[in-house]
């Protein structure tokens, strides 16, 4: 059993060890702030290049959770994310309407973190930690009010 709200920071702090705690991202989302990259040798170092496709999209950035390994900067991927619909507006994905109380627990690859990075980075958490060191896709997201989280 997942607690209820008021026990997910005693959760959280169980699955980190002491000293490793990592700052909550929740305030950094659409920032333009980019978290460590992936590698040594990242792919981008200005990633206003990145930035700027997603804005002419209308698309929101997802500082800081993107990693340099999954963004795009290439003519033909500009044309198809600028005829891609953006997230927001359509209640029918919002995860934080599911109901109060709701767990997710998400398990699997990259590739599965690039689906649900698509539902944090268009959602509005409270609480967003995400292992500092980048060397997962691990994170854990909450929202008060909802009661939502997911655990990735």
């Amino acid at each position: 059993l997942i607690p209820p709200a008021s026990d997910v920071a005693a959760l959280v702090e169980k699955f980190f060890l002491p000293g490793d705690w990592p700052e909550n991202w929740a305030p950094l989302m659409g920032s333009g702030y980019h978290g460590k990259p992936v590698r040594a040798n990242p792919v981008w170092s200005d990633w206003s290049v990145v930035d700027n496709i997603i804005e002419h999209a209308g698309h929101r950035k997802c500082a800081p959770l993107i990693k340099d390994n999954w963004a795009c900067t290439s003519r033909r991927y500009a044309e198809v994310l600028a005829q891609t619909p953006p997230w927001r507006g359509n209640p029918m994905y919002d995860v934080l309407e599911l109901p109060t109380g709701t767990r997710i627990f998400m398990e699997g690859n990259s590739f599965l973190a690039q689906l649900a990075f698509a539902i944090l980075c268009n959602s509005h958490w409270d609480i967003l930690y995400k292992d500092r060191h980048a060397k997962t896709n691990s994170v854990i997201a909450h929202h008060k009010v909802r009661d939502v989280t997911i655990f990735l």
